[in-house]
C-alpha cells in the first residue's frame, strides 16, 4: 500500500512540474474538502485549473474517470471556490493527467465540465 501511495505522490509531482514548466502557479496540492481531495489546483492568468492525476504502471490498464469521480471533483472544486473569494471571477477547468511509469502519458485539458 505504501508503495502505491508513494507512486501516486511521485506522479503528482511530475504533473506539478509539467504545469510549472508551462507557466502555471501551483496553489494547492492534495487540497482536502468534505467531498474529497483535489490532487492539484493551479492557475495561469485568469484560469483556475483543478487537476486529477491518475498514476498507472501500464497504459492498457488505464481507467476512465467515473461519473462518481467527476461529481466528486466538481463538488470539491465548488468547495474550493467557496473558500477562495480571490478566484471568484476566474475561468475554471478540470484537467486529467495520466502518468505511466514516471512520464506523462496523456494530459486532457477540459476533460469534463460541471453543470
Amino acid at each position: 500500500m505504501k508503495m502505491t501511495y508513494q507512486y501516486g505522490v511521485d506522479s503528482e509531482k511530475i504533473v506539478m512540474d509539467d504545469y510549472i514548466d508551462r507557466g502555471f502557479e501551483i496553489l494547492e496540492h492534495r487540497y482536502k474538502t468534505k467531498y474529497g481531495e483535489i490532487d492539484i489546483v493551479a492557475k495561469t492568468h485568469n484560469t483556475l485549473v483543478f487537476i486529477e492525476v491518475k498514476a498507472r504502471t501500464n497504459p492498457t490498464h488505464e481507467e476512465f474517470v467515473t461519473r462518481k469521480q467527476v461529481k466528486r471533483c466538481c463538488d470539491a472544486g465548488l468547495d474550493f471556490l467557496a473558500n477562495h473569494d480571490e478566484c471568484y471571477n476566474m475561468d475554471i477547468r478540470f484537467d486529467l493527467a495520466v502518468v505511466v511509469n514516471g512520464s506523462i502519458y496523456q494530459r486532457l485539458e477540459n476533460a469534463w465540465s460541471c453543470e
